[in-house]
């Protein structure tokens, strides 16, 4: 009986052993063992597929036309919680032609409340880039777009990545509004100075129109908000040199940006049509 039970349990020669050895051919455990090494290979090629196509996905999104409708989104977002803030409309504007013929320049629209202006219908027109653009290039499809939409003046709000230098967190150029927001941490309030920037400039155009306005104070206004502008940029300036101060150095800004802020307030306020 002891040599019976041995030929099946004692030792590694055993019956039981060679059963129960998962790498053993013939083994019923050697059999699992393939299975599930299948099966997990399986699993690991279908989660590399996915892996890859998401990547691919996020690349194409970096590189093409769907990043520029998440920043839209964003641009979108931010616009119309201002808008609804100040009383002016919001159209998207991107998919329609506008008056100039097959031109769909303006990705969105602001029409400034009717009270502001003595009734008169005055546009901002807004461009999103996340893509760079020279300088030229940005000037040309600026007008275009304000031709388009028929608007007094424009802004156009970047990407950090393709912003030209020197104009983060917002600057004014010929006479447009050029502002920096990032998508994935977007500041309300700077474009909220941005967005102001351009509705004192394009009320300043109503003087065209025969609106009663303070030319001088709006004058004075504007000044103000250009000088704190270049005390904005000699603030940036000292950045990049001083690390150590950086962190002193971005209160300023921030203390600057509400300044213009409330300038640009002031400035509509005198604006309004007495």
């Amino acid at each position: 009986m002891k040599v019976l039970l041995g030929t099946y349990f004692d030792g590694d020669a055993s019956r039981l052993a060679q059963l129960l050895d998962p790498t053993r051919l013939g083994s019923p455990l050697h059999q699992f063992r393939t299975e599930m090494a299948e099966g997990f290979k399986t699993i690991g090629e279908k989660l590399a597929a996915l892996e890859a196509a998401g990547a691919a996905r996020a690349s194409e999104r970096a590189k093409g036309s769907a990043k520029g409708a998440d920043f839209e989104d964003v641009v979108e977002a931010l616009l119309g919680e201002l808008a609804r803030g100040s009383g002016d409309i919001l159209e998207g504007t991107a998919t329609a032609a506008g008056t100039l013929m097959g031109s769909k320049k303006g990705d969105f629209v602001l029409t400034l409340n009717a009270e502001a202006t003595a009734g008169a219908e005055l546009r901002v027109v807004v461009e999103c880039k996340d893509r760079y653009v020279s300088g030229r290039a940005m000037r040309d499809e600026l007008s275009e777009a304000k031709a388009n939409r028929d608007a007094a003046v424009a802004l156009v709000v970047f990407t950090p990545a393709h912003a030209p230098a020197g104009i983060a967190p917002f600057d004014i150029r010929a006479g447009d509004v050029y502002c920096v927001v990032d998508p994935a941490a977007a500041d309300a309030a700077t474009l909220e100075a941005a967005v102001r920037l351009a509705r004192l400039l394009a009320l300043q155009t109503l003087r065209d129109h025969d609106v009663e306005l303070d030319a001088a104070a709006v004058a004075e206004a504007l000044k103000g908000v250009r000088e704190q502008l270049e005390t904005l940029r000699a603030l940036k300036l000292t950045l990049t040199s001083i690390g150590t101060s950086a962190r002193e150095v971005y209160a300023g800004l921030d203390r600057l940006r509400d300044g213009i802020l409330a300038r640009s307030t002031e400035a509509e306020a005198e604006l309004r049509p007495r």
